[in-house]
């Protein structure tokens, strides 16, 4: 290990783009932290490269994938012929994901198109917005097996098919492939937009941010070889870090012992694995996480940073960096230190940590609550709203 010491490193999550949000950092609550404290040292933890594409023009906010903007109009529902029972009927709707509402549905049985080895029948034209997620359900009676070769088409990327299900359980569902060959189909074209019937979906849809669990392990690695240190905290370039008061009650506690694997935070437990949005997860095979820290400050031993070293090149990603620690983590069984004090969002009691998703002039305003009167909160409520 290096010669060079801190007690407390500290590693910021920050994008690229977000200098008004790291200015604001620096010229508050880490202004006191400079290369003359050996104490505590900050770093920002920022990829190398930003994306290139504008946000407006990206297929989600949190990914760098270029939208192909092509409007999907779905015309027509279908199943595969070779599944039909002659005299039973079958039912293929599509189910908004959010609502399990089912938007459309139709009916096969006798009286159908047939195109490419599947039964269709025309519905009303639905567009749907961008990042719209839907299920495409058959009910019925139907056969077991069919033997059928196919090929599915996405429209060059129009249309993304993510999970195949045998049955209602996540659990049994299968990553699609080519190979596969569900029962139902849908029918869609690219037309013009002012012939249609448009569904509104008011929460759009956003991918993972898969990238920020190896940006944090890369750090880990990097501070172990470079500095001696008793501990290390997580935290995001929106946040608001009471520092003195948790470096003192880390020197001060015993239970803090830099040689042993703990974890200390506010945690979130029992948490169920989501399906869609923004932190969908299809790779955790189970319904809910093991226990993991709130993403906006947590504080971990040394021992544990020197783990994390040690298999950071085998330690599998997930979808966010918070629920990628409890599950590494859980391999070897931590002593988990809840502390409902380290605030997950931009809430305030008096004895609050931190505060979290605030913009560059709110940090400015919390930082002047705290220099005045040692507060977070603010320096007249006691209630614990946030001000």
């Amino acid at each position: 290990m290096s010669t060079k010491k801190t007690v407390l490193a500290v590693g910021i999550l920050s994008a690229q783009g977000n200098f008004e949000q790291r200015e604001a950092a620096r010229l508050t609550w880490l202004k006191k932290y400079s290369s003359e404290n050996n104490d505590v040292k900050a770093w920002f933890i920022v990829g190398k490269d930003s994306c290139k594409i504008p946000p407006e023009y990206r297929v989600d906010p949190y990914s760098c994938q270029k939208w192909n903007i092509n409007i999907s109009v779905i015309e027509k529902l279908g199943i595969l012929c070779s599944l039909l029972i002659e005299g039973h009927e079958a039912t293929v709707s599509i189910m908004d994901v959010q609502t399990l509402e089912k938007i459309t549905q139709v009916r096969i049985s006798n009286n159908y198109s047939e195109s490419n080895g599947y039964a269709y029948k025309n519905i009303d034209a639905l567009l749907f917005p961008k990042n719209y997620e839907g299920w495409v359900l058959v009910e019925g009676y139907l056969k077991d097996t069919a033997c059928t070769n196919i090929v599915w088409n996405d429209g060059g990327g129009v249309i993304t098919y993510n999970r195949i299900y045998p049955t209602p359980d996540h659990l049994s569902s299968k990553k699609y492939s080519s190979e596969m060959y569900p029962a139902p189909s849908i029918g869609f074209i690219i037309p013009e937009m002012n012939k249609l019937r448009e569904i509104i979906n008011e929460e759009e849809s956003v991918t993972n941010q898969w990238s920020l669990p190896n940006k944090l392990l890369k750090f880990y690695q990097w501070l172990y070889l470079n500095y001696d240190f008793s501990f290390v905290m997580k935290t995001d370039d929106d946040s608001v870090v009471n520092i003195p008061y948790l470096l003192k009650k880390l020197q001060e506690d015993s239970q803090f012992d830099p040689s042993q694997l703990w974890l200390w935070s506010n945690l979130r437990t029992n948490w169920q694995v989501n399906y869609l949005g923004k932190w969908m997860d299809y790779e955790y095979r189970s319904t809910n996480y093991p226990s993991f820290p709130c993403g906006a400050a947590y504080i971990f031993s040394q021992k544990i940073a020197l783990w994390l070293t040690q298999n950071a090149e085998i330690l599998y990603t997930y979808q966010g960096e918070d629920v990628s620690i409890g599950i590494w983590l859980s391999a070897i069984n931590p002593n988990f230190i809840e502390d409902e004090n380290f605030e997950c969002d931009e809430y305030c009691m008096p004895a609050s940590y931190n505060r979290a998703q605030l913009n560059p002039d709110k940090i400015f305003k919390v930082w002047s609550y705290f220099e005045t009167c040692q507060s977070l909160c603010s320096c007249h409520s006691e209630s614990g709203n946030v001000v």
